[in-house]
């Protein structure tokens, strides 16, 4: 897989996007229907989950997005981005989200400099450090020009620096559409 081969599909002239949503768990999986019409399905929390992270896209401006039981399994093979921990609509619990990138040492250096930017940036993010999140969160932005997740990121931490999130705040951000 090269750097956005999986998101873009270029046909005579066409550019075909698409959104991914990657999730690891059980399913279950077969023809539903009766006896006129049968439809093979897949359902279950984790094929939920994998449609509501393929939504998470959508927001994050990113295209294949993947949950933390797909990246365990993946163990080091992919240039992996975690992107942030959110609360998907119909969900209690957290999930951390990440953004598949590329295969294992095919990133540029400038990719590489975002994304370790990013990672700082959404560290000190986590722990309230508004002032130093946007520092880091502004060079991930800059080294490529343009990073979705870096801009929403960047708006929260704002946000938060004029209306600071109550004290209980967990790092959490509760997803309000699918």
């Amino acid at each position: 897989m090269r750097q956005r081969a999986a998101e873009e599909l270029h046909l005579t002239g066409a550019t075909v996007k698409a959104r991914i949503g990657l999730n690891s768990g059980t399913v279950v999986a077969g023809n539903i229907g009766g006896e006129k019409r049968f439809d093979f399905t897949v359902l279950g929390n984790d094929v939920n989950l994998a449609s509501r992270l393929e939504g998470v896209n959508k927001q994050y401006g990113t295209g294949i997005m993947i949950g933390e039981a797909t990246v365990n399994a993946l163990s080091g093979q992919f240039v992996l981005r975690e992107i942030d921990a959110v609360r998907v609509k119909g969900k209690k619990q957290p999930v951390a989200i990440f953004e598949l990138q590329a295969e294992m040492g095919a990133l540029s250096e400038l990719h590489v400099e975002r994304n370790e930017a990013y990672a700082a940036g959404l560290a000190c993010y986590r722990e309230a450090r508004w002032d130093d999140a946007l520092k880091y969160l502004l060079k991930a932005q800059r080294a490529l020009g343009s990073d979705g997740p870096s801009e929403i990121l960047i708006a929260r931490a704002r946000e938060y620096q004029q209306d600071p999130p109550p004290p209980d705040w967990d790092g959490v951000y509760d997803m309000q559409t699918k």
